[in-house]
């Protein structure tokens, strides 16, 4: 009793994951500490509330071993109470921080961008949310590509409620692109997704970063360079000797392609063309 009430009078000033689970620099988040974070994300009393968040936000940006388990936690255990306490913003920041360091996990990735965007869309940040569904479509994968063009309709009208029409207009355009290589939707184009902070770490990072190798991809696309994406990506397909790895790339490449072009038509080809036996 006398060490739950120390955690708690600890959390309110945020910081229950020095003194538990030691430096956030070199430790990793723990099963314990992430389950106590999960019951104070539960907590009526603000203050519990807003360490747990403090704890969470520091635990991202500590490294980046810490910000993939707490990824992992952030989605399972922590979102719903989040929600529940209608921290959008937190969630957004806490997504946000999240890219930063897991930004070589496509799958990481997209999981946090998913939240943002709901996020910013509650908090009725429409442009954000914009910008971040057409992130969402150039990092995902083909068979993902229908659910990101959704919801960039989706964003696009409420980003533009001036034009009614907008959403609909940009699935016919997407509909004219997708059955003929080289259309492309201007709508479509229009979205830019220029990030100072995203280019900051494209620009600094070394290859010797465990993440360089498919983080730098990921970045490219993020920020708006799919053409510069698609060439280092159809480069590591030419090199590439192991069938796996061959595989994977073929799938990164259909990405890039995809993201090139705003529209699925010409990386639909590609992924025709380079099934076995064609």
């Amino acid at each position: 009793m006398v060490l739950l009430h120390l955690r708690r009078i600890l959390w309110t000033f945020g910081l229950a994951a020095s003194l538990f689970s030691g430096d956030t620099a070199g430790a990793k988040i723990s099963d314990s500490e992430a389950t106590y974070i999960k019951g104070a994300l539960q907590s009526e009393k603000v203050e519990l509330v807003d360490g747990a968040i403090r704890t969470i936000k520091a635990r991202m940006a500590a490294n980046h071993d810490d910000a993939y388990m707490c990824v992992k936690f952030f989605d399972v255990y922590w979102h719903a109470g989040l929600v529940k306490q209608g921290r959008y913003t937190d969630i957004a920041d806490i997504c946000r921080l999240g890219m930063l360091e897991r930004f070589n996990d496509t799958t990481q990735m997209r999981m946090l961008l998913k939240h943002r965007i709901n996020a910013l869309q509650h908090l009725k940040r429409h442009e954000e949310a914009l910008v971040e569904s057409k992130r969402l479509f150039n990092i995902s994968r083909m068979e993902n590509a229908g659910e990101a063009l959704i919801l960039i309709a989706e964003c696009l009208n409420d980003a533009r409620p001036q034009d009614k029409q907008i959403g609909e207009k940009f699935k016919r355009e997407q509909a004219a692109a997708a059955a003929k290589p080289g259309v492309r939707s201007p709508i479509m184009d229009a979205i830019k997704l220029d990030d100072k902070e995203l280019q900051t770490i494209l620009d600094n990072l070394k290859d010797d970063d465990y993440r360089a190798k498919m983080g730098r991809a990921i970045l490219l696309l993020m920020l708006g360079q799919e053409a510069a994406a698609e060439t280092m990506l159809q480069k590591q397909l030419d090199a590439a000797t192991d069938p796996k790895e061959k595989l994977r790339l073929t799938a990164d490449v259909a990405r890039a392609m995809k993201a090139a072009d705003g529209a699925i038509a010409r990386a639909n080809a590609f992924v025709v063309a380079s099934k076995p036996g064609r």
